[in-house]
């Protein structure tokens, strides 16, 4: 996604600009662009930041066309930086056009990588997801389970979301979930 001018990193739109208090979010999300490696690293902003209901975004140039990453910031002093794919997973949480992604999974919290070389972005309400790469897609998991799959290290990484249908594809398995409040999936071994 090369930006045909780069939009300078924290450089907010016009409604969030006039949010009071806007500035210090800014600088948060300016930290953030340097300490995941700033321009030399992340490329440029493609878009100025901007308020996307509990955070706020700028995306920046991840070097795949149609994919670009993204920096967010959920408080003046916590943000994260997410890849092109953590970033294009996030947003399809709960719906693929990105309307439950904050109400169903919560605002990006950290990332993770697993001594195995998967990763995982955890999110505020509890949902996690989960890549076998950095650069993979990314699968979530409900919150009401991810204890659950930690308990079952056996069925491997998930391989799909859970919704519509409540099953939970895994890469040794299948989880049924009998409804989003179920104390635990029955497991189906494929």
């Amino acid at each position: 996604v090369m930006a045909a001018t780069c939009v300078p990193i924290g450089r907010p739109d016009a409604a969030l600009a006039a949010e009071p208090g806007s500035r210090s979010v800014l600088e948060t999300l300016r930290d953030v662009y340097e300490r995941a490696g700033g321009a030399d690293r992340l490329g440029c902003g493609l878009s100025p930041a901007r308020r996307w209901d509990q955070l706020v975004v700028q995306e920046v140039d991840s070097g795949e066309e149609h994919l670009p990453a993204a920096i967010v910031v959920s408080a003046p002093d916590h943000g994260i930086y997410l890849n092109g794919a953590q970033w294009g997973s996030y947003r399809r949480v709960g719906a693929a056009d990105g309307h439950l992604a904050q109400t169903v999974g919560g605002v990006p919290q950290q990332t993770v990588t697993r001594p195995d070389g998967s990763v995982e972005v955890d999110l505020s309400h509890g949902v996690v997801m989960v890549a076998e790469a950095p650069d993979e897609p990314y699968f979530w998991l409900l919150a009401s389970y991810v204890q659950w799959w930690n308990e079952h290290p056996d069925l491997g990484r998930p391989t799909g979301n859970p919704l519509p249908t409540l099953t939970q594809d895994f890469e040794h398995g299948i989880g049924v979930l009998s409804g989003l409040g179920a104390a635990a999936p029955e497991v189906q071994p494929i």
